[in-house]
């Protein structure tokens, strides 16, 4: 797993399709033409991606699992509704998981302002080499609010642009951005203390989907 830290705003998707994404784009037109090979070659593709932001959200494999298949089986009648000029493919199928998520997490605990300064870094880059590979990062990761954490894991994990997370939060882009500050802001605070005791055994943090 690589958790990016931008060192330049993502405001803006690109204006073309890396060749990724043409790969991706291909095969939805494909399955919006009745192709089961191009839903398979998909799912092979992407799985992982799914996953690892389902997985994340609810720190349930079984709430991913169900998530990750629902997605790709909505594909099949939704395939003909992509529209490249809104974002990625990759970004579509999170979409396409995020709202079973949603109703499980709305309950969680804790309320905080969003009104943050969006400017420090906080060594989150530093705290994310240490801790990227290990239980620790995610264990943080999954205690934050979930308007948070979702930003984090869009934005970081899922290296979506700021752009493509508004799109699929519907909000604005400086939302996206303060949250994403809000949030690295919470999970330096989880995690300096446990820097300082040098607590850092690595482990698998995404269990492997099921094929």
């Amino acid at each position: 797993m690589h958790v990016s830290i931008p060192a330049t705003g993502k405001d803006h998707a690109d204006d073309v399709l890396n060749d990724e994404d043409l790969v991706d784009a291909r095969l939805i037109a494909a399955i919006a033409s009745g192709d089961e090979e191009a839903l398979i070659r998909l799912y092979r593709r992407r799985r992982q991606d799914v996953y690892r932001y389902a997985y994340t959200m609810s720190r349930s494999t079984t709430l991913a699992e169900d998530a990750m298949h629902d997605a790709f089986i909505n594909i099949i009648e939704r395939a003909n509704r992509f529209d490249p000029e809104r974002g990625s493919v990759r970004a579509w199928l999170i979409g396409c998981v995020r709202y079973r998520l949603l109703d499980r997490l709305r309950e969680t605990a804790g309320v905080v302002d969003e009104a943050v300064e969006i400017t420090d870094e906080l060594d989150l880059a530093d705290l994310v080499d240490r801790y990227q590979s290990t239980v620790a990062l995610h264990a943080a990761i999954s205690e934050l609010p979930p308007k948070y954490r979702e930003v984090l894991v869009l934005c970081e994990l899922e290296e979506l642009s700021y752009a493509e997370v508004a799109g699929l939060l519907d909000c604005p882009i400086g939302t996206v951005r303060s949250r994403l500050a809000r949030a690295r802001k919470l999970l330096v605070a989880m995690l300096e203390p446990q820097s300082v005791n040098g607590s850092s055994a690595p482990a698998n943090c995404f269990p492997e989907p099921a094929r």
